[in-house]
């Protein structure tokens, strides 16, 4: 049977019982001599536990409080109702009564929280047993009571960080369905847009063609002759007309790229041709800058595999972009040769402008993306020349990057897989026009 203890000492029975309790073996503890009592002593201290006893209509007949658990029990708490000491077990008086009256084999709140005169919060533990006499009959109502508040703060603390990760992960999925309906938003967007852009320059194309086939017709004579101020008006119409066309075409292939309906038709090809080829096509840009283009490359430099048409294309917009940022009457310089990376074919550009800024380089390649000195010197085109080469050489599995340097220029370079292995000969110097 639990021997329990008053703060005198004295054992804890019943006052219509005479029995002695007798002391128990002596042991040692921390090399002093110690019974049970001041064993179970120790331990009620050590973990804050306190116990009070009733009789049966719950009146406290004993405590033993060693650490102030609950300081109420030593304001005249002997002789008074238990629920008067600990008034939150009012709600539970008629489960105490079922323990003392044994309907009811234990009772347990696992946590209460109460406010102490300085304003502290603690938090008890209880729990609720039937005290027995000696013939096991009971007589009252054991009271225990731990002091838990270092662990109901923890807890406290782990509900309040838990409540607020809930919080957190709750604004966080809003926040992801948001990003998604925007996403998917924009993606539908991003859909319209090619399909918008690709509308309106097949439109455009239509009349521009249209108009160029008139323009043809009146040049040739065909409507009559043209006195020498009408043929000026007709070229400066048709150079307009042209530009617009070459606007529209590359507003045409942007879509296509960025949708991915872009197909080539690999096949070998003579580079240097394709570069003689498409400085015959920029000759008359280049005279009207009093321009020359040089071309240099071995003679029998092995074929590239590429898509000719598409191929002519990149060349020509890196052509086209050194012309407009070349100064008149200077030499835009290109070099064919095998590329460092083996399997390769290289083709660099180089003009005799003023270099590219090193804020704009970033942007350089993107669509509409046109360096600021570009405006300042009057150079015209809507900033997709580059855009269209980088995306037709990622295409043909090449890369394609610049080296620019202030008032030195810039060097274009870009590589094509070789079709046909050839042995390196001599390199060929060509000058256009």
């Amino acid at each position: 049977m639990l021997k329990l203890e008053l703060l005198t000492g004295a054992p804890i029975l019943p006052k219509n019982s005479a029995r002695r309790v007798q002391p128990g073996p002596v042991g040692t503890l921390g090399g002093i001599n110690a019974g049970p009592d001041t064993v179970a002593q120790t331990i009620l201290q050590e973990c804050q536990i306190a116990y009070a006893l009733t009789d049966c209509s719950l009146r406290i007949i004993g405590v033993n409080d060693p650490r102030s658990v609950v300081p109420e029990y030593h304001q005249d708490g002997l002789g008074r109702l238990l629920t008067e000491i600990v008034p939150e077990l009012m709600v539970y008086e008629e489960t105490l009564i079922q323990i003392v009256t044994g309907k009811l084999a234990h009772f347990q709140i696992s946590r209460i929280n109460r406010a102490r005169s300085n304003n502290q919060i603690v938090y008890l533990a209880m729990l609720f047993l039937p005290y027995r006499d000696q013939a096991g009959r009971i007589v009252g109502l054991l009271h225990v009571v731990q002091d838990v508040t270092e662990v109901g703060s923890l807890e406290q603390e782990v509900t309040r960080r838990r409540d607020e990760l809930l919080l957190a992960c709750d604004q966080l999925a809003q926040q992801n369905a948001r990003l998604a309906a925007s996403r998917a938003e924009s993606q539908r967007l991003g859909g319209l847009k090619p399909s918008f852009v690709s509308i309106a320059a097949h439109e455009l194309r239509t009349p521009l063609t249209s108009v160029m086939g008139y323009l043809e017709l009146l040049s040739g004579g065909d409507a009559g002759p043209l006195n020498d101020q009408q043929t000026d008006y007709l070229k400066t119409i048709e150079d307009a007309a042209r530009r617009l066309l070459r606007i529209t075409n590359d507003l045409l292939d942007a879509a296509r790229l960025e949708a991915g309906r872009l197909d080539l038709r690999l096949q070998p090809t003579d580079l240097s041709a394709l570069v003689a080829s498409v400085a015959v096509q920029q000759a008359s840009q280049l005279e009207a800058r009093s321009q020359h283009l040089s071309l240099q490359a071995p003679a029998h430099l092995p074929p590239a595999l590429c898509d000719v048409m598409r191929a002519g294309q990149i060349i020509g917009n890196l052509i086209n972009h050194a012309r407009k940022f070349s100064p008149p009457n200077t030499t835009i310089g290109v070099r064919l040769s095998e590329a460092a990376e083996p399997g390769y074919l290289q083709i660099s550009v180089t003009d005799r402008g003023t270099g590219i800024p090193s804020e704009n380089q970033a942007a350089l390649f993107k669509p509409f993306g046109r360096v600021e000195n570009a405006t300042a010197n009057g150079v015209d085109g809507v900033g997709l020349g580059l855009f269209i080469a980088r995306s037709l050489v990622d295409l043909h599995g090449g890369r394609i990057w610049f080296e620019s340097l202030p008032d030195q220029g810039t060097t274009f370079h870009a590589i094509f897989p070789i079709a046909d292995q050839a042995p390196p000969a001599e390199l060929c110097d060509l000058t256009f026009p």
